[in-house]
């Protein structure tokens, strides 16, 4: 089959790339259909959604509000607005947020995107070969490394990322291979405007999750290095998207900027994405031993033997790329869009999950695209049967290693037993469960988890965070507060942090200090209610009614249901009437909630 061959007219494969699309459908939901069954994991499930003050209830000023705060989740405006919609169905009666929903959209996202994945290579085989499309597209359904983003919840963001960004590849495909001649072929939309939805779908993609501001390079080198089209007219389609990215990586760096506590010097960054590239590769051809927490920071490479050697792995491949690129041009176009989608998390740039690894699964989710595309383009070329059973069977081992990788999403402690017991060293790990004993009243095992993963990495925010929570928690405020404020160094804005760290303040009889820590707290997030208690509690004491009275009020104005807002409220009127009158009372001291987190 030549590469460049014209498209097969659709016909009788139209009714046969249903029937595929049906069983990818299928396959999908037989692999990841337990997660609906599943609760949420306190790892981002539980601040972005199921404890998030602003679902409760969702409001459009609440998800307003919420988005003017990127700290506190880092999500972006289409993401946040499709997680509040979910939380408006998945809110029972008795106020509490369920997982199910957001587990179902989870598999809907991702089958739709299996879809789009076997029609992005159908498209680029020129629908002459289904079935090797169909097993590409099943390799990427059921591949072990897509099982952490179908099945946490939050990451609802990178599925809503990955369906638009495929979306957008697929538009482009189908762009590029129009315009190859000067009439669009029978039933499709004129060139022009299928590229107008494929940039709309683009940009739908960055608002989702900026990751996608790298999308143009995988359009590209399909564009050139599969459907072969001139690189003069891939030029302007192509110019037009990068110019689009740029005020998205703007923004989203003034957003988010560059953490200073993650250890990355220049001349290291080059070998940890080689490394990183090393490690995507091994885990994609044998993906044993997946863990949310595989604890590869930079300072972990400098001290491991793998800074020796696992930079030639990528090394090698390229220079086998290179060697055959004229037999295997797509080959190579396979490995960039793999690649390219890679270039924002290899550590070329420092981010702040690298605090915990440089690599992760969620980051393979859209560049198993070029796994699937390999496959498919090899399993079409191959003249013996033997490669498509050889693949088909491959498939099937996934999907059975993925079902059972699934079980460990279960529940909070499934997961990270599992994470413990595959990466002791594991600091997320650790400090959940950790967080989980000290909520069935095991402290001292709780104190014990947390200073092991402190003991791994001493500047880990939620261990501080929680450690010192545990600490007030049971009247040792003076033991927490060097904790918070350590971990305030490494957090950078944490409204949270700063109330719990004024809580313990207050508790000390430190009010003055406590009340501009708890200004801090509202300077980075004004709607904080649980500071505006804490600061109208603290002012009360100081005997500042009028400043009281108007944070309280202020609070209610947010949340009319904050109980110790409105109780704050009356004790504090009872104080000044008292003061005013020369009589002494004895008020009840509220204190404000400390909101517990975990990694």
């Amino acid at each position: 089959m030549s590469d460049n061959a014209p498209l097969a007219p659709p016909g009788a494969r139209g009714n046969q790339a249903t029937w595929w699309c049906a069983a990818l459908v299928a396959l999908s939901l037989a692999v990841y259909g337990p997660i609906v069954r599943h609760d949420f994991v306190d790892v981002d499930d539980d601040v972005l959604i199921r404890d998030n003050p602003q679902f409760k209830p969702v409001t459009l000023g609440n998800v307003l509000r919420y988005a003017r705060f990127p700290h506190l989740g880092g999500v972006f405006p289409l993401t946040y607005a499709t997680l509040a919609s979910i939380a408006v169905i998945a809110r029972g009666e008795d106020g509490l947020i369920s997982p199910t929903p957001f587990h179902v959209v989870s598999l809907v996202l991702h089958s739709v995107s299996v879809i789009l994945v076997f029609l992005i290579v159908r498209r680029l085989l020129r629908r002459t070969h289904d079935w090797a499309a169909a097993l590409g597209a099943a390799l990427f359904s059921v591949h072990p490394l897509q099982v952490e983003v179908v099945a946490w919840a939050t990451n609802i963001n990178a599925l809503l990322q990955a369906f638009f960004s495929l979306l957008a590849i697929y538009l482009y495909v189908a762009y590029a291979q129009a315009d190859e001649t000067t009439a669009s072929p029978r039933g499709m939309p004129r060139p022009a405007l299928v590229y107008a939805a494929a940039t709309l779908a683009y940009a739908a993609a960055m608002m989702s999750k900026p990751v996608a501001i790298v999308l143009p390079l995988v359009v590209a080198v399909l564009d050139m290095l599969w459907i072969r089209r001139d690189v003069r007219m891939a030029a302007a389609p192509v110019g037009l998207w990068l110019a689009l990215a740029v005020p998205v990586a703007l923004w989203t760096k003034h957003l988010m900027p560059t953490p200073s506590d993650v250890y990355s010097p220049v001349w290291l960054r080059p070998i940890v994405a080689l490394d990183g590239m090393a490690f995507y590769v091994l885990k994609v051809i044998w993906p044993a031993g997946t863990s949310i927490d595989y604890g590869r920071t930079p300072r972990w490479l400098l001290s491991s033997t793998a800074l020796y050697w696992t930079w030639t792995v990528p090394v090698v491949v390229a220079v086998f790329l290179w060697i055959n690129r004229r037999r295997a041009l797509p080959l190579v176009a396979c490995a960039a869009v793999f690649v390219a989608p890679l270039l924002p998390v290899l550590g070329l740039t420092p981010f702040s999950s690298q605090r915990f690894s440089t690599v992760a699964d969620r980051y393979l989710y859209v560049p198993l695209l070029g796994v699937a595309a390999a496959v498919a383009w090899g399993v079409a070329r191959s003249p013996r049967r033997a490669a498509t059973y050889a693949a088909a069977a491959w498939v099937v081992v996934l999907a059975c290693w993925s079902g059972i990788e699934v079980g460990k999403w279960r529940d909070t402690e499934a997961l990270f037993r599992v994470t413990v017991a595959r990466n002791p060293r594991s600091v997320a790990g650790q400090s959940a469960l950790a967080f989980i004993a000290a909520k069935r009243g095991q402290t001292d095992a709780a104190v014990s988890g947390y200073r092991a993963a402190l003991d791994v990495n001493p500047a880990y925010t939620p261990a501080l965070y929680n450690l010192a929570n545990l600490l007030r928690a049971h009247g040792r405020p003076d033991q927490a507060i060097p904790l918070y404020r350590s971990a305030l160094d490494h957090s950078g804005e944490a409204p949270r942090l700063r109330n719990n760290l004024a809580v313990a303040l207050a508790e000390t009889g430190q009010l003055e200090e406590a009340d501009r820590v708890f200004l801090t707290a509202l300077d980075g997030f004004p709607d904080y209610v649980d500071a505006l208690i804490g600061r109208g509690v603290v002012n009360r004491q100081l005997g500042r009614y009028d400043v009281s009275i108007a944070a309280f009020e202020r609070a209610l104005s947010i949340d009319p249901n904050a109980v110790l807002a409105r109780r704050g409220l009356a004790q504090t009127r009872a104080a000044m009437r008292s003061a005013s009158t020369g009589r002494a009372t004895t008020t009840t001291t509220t204190t404000t909630t400390t909101t517990a987190e975990t990694p």
